[in-house]
């Protein structure tokens, strides 16, 4: 699954030309809109992977969860990225999670301890992880159960407020 904006960006175009290196039982799981929806709904049937691809369109954020929940693994394929917190939503979930570790997102993404990286615009690197992922279901579990606690520790909004309250806005108003 992917729960992105489809633009160039999030290179969604690399996970569909993927599909064709996966087994038949992988599917992408794409939510989200934008402007490259037709493009990669194009790509799609120009790779003759139609039956692999589920597009679910923008949805709520109650849906997305659903999503999440309801799939294996999260592939985040950015070609740039802030701090993607839909990945960190991933994470949160337990969800294994491959992505390129570009931008913000190589502040929590650390390969075989909290991710799997794979470079950018590798459809082949992205298929040899995702069968990686599918062959070890344990070590997925536990690279995944590490990420969580990562989250929790480091990504907690409280605890956040707590860190900004003593380290910046202390500091400002001299308390």
């Amino acid at each position: 699954v992917n729960t992105s904006r489809l633009e160039h960006q999030k290179a969604q175009d690399v996970v569909i030309r993927a599909l064709p290196l996966l087994p038949n039982t992988v599917k992408f799981l794409v939510v989200g809109g934008g402007q490259d929806e037709a493009m990669l709904k194009e790509l799609v049937k120009e790779l003759g992977v139609g039956d692999r691809v589920i597009f679910a369109g923008q949805v709520t954020r109650d849906e997305v969860t659903a999503y999440r929940k309801a799939s294996d693994i999260f592939v985040a394929n950015s070609r740039s990225e802030g701090l993607g917190n839909a990945f960190l939503s991933a994470l949160a979930s337990r969800l294994p999670l491959i992505t390129t570790g570009v931008g913000g997102i190589a502040d929590y993404a650390k390969d075989n301890e909290t991710a799997w990286i794979v470079p950018v615009d590798d459809p082949a690197a992205l298929a040899d992880k995702v069968k990686e992922v599918l062959a070890h279901p344990e070590k997925a579990a536990e690279i995944s159960a590490r990420a969580r606690a990562m989250v929790e520790e480091l990504y907690d909004w409280d605890k956040i407020a707590v860190q900004m309250r003593e380290k910046v806005f202390a500091r400002i108003v001299g308390k």
